[in-house]
């Protein structure tokens, strides 16, 4: 008889500390955000450069990584809503919104799609 390896169902309080961490990386995002834009708007790029840029790209790519974290231990069976996000993501806004036209669908409708046929996205885009 040999044993699978099953993984640790993650605590409450491992849930909590990773919210935590998220709502001070989303308060530094933010404020980073806010910085930048301020700089632009006044056209003022004296007192920004493309490291302001970079890290608040990196803060943002951070900030959506634990946010789906976060999500898959508090909706360990939920893979469609992963699996439409995740192929969402990767495109731009405009890239979005044809790919969803083309197919006729919204995302929740993508989402419920993709729970009825798990190959629904290799399908549509093959």
């Amino acid at each position: 008889m040999t044993f699978n390896e099953v993984a640790k169902t993650p605590t409450l309080r491992e849930i909590g500390n990773l919210k935590r961490r998220l709502r001070k990386l989303e308060k530094e995002y933010e404020s980073k955000k806010y910085q930048f834009s301020q700089a632009i708007s006044w056209d003022d790029l004296n007192h920004t450069s493309i490291d302001d840029y970079l890290e608040l790209k990196e803060l943002l790519i951070e900030k959506d990584k634990l946010e789906e974290q976060i999500y898959q231990l508090e909706n360990p069976n939920d893979t469609a809503t992963v699996k439409a996000y995740q192929y969402l993501n990767r495109l731009d806004h405009n890239e979005k919104i044809d790919f969803l036209t083309s197919i006729g669908k919204t995302t929740h409708e993508l989402i419920e799609e993709i729970e009825k046929n798990p190959k629904f996205l290799e399908e549509v885009t093959a």
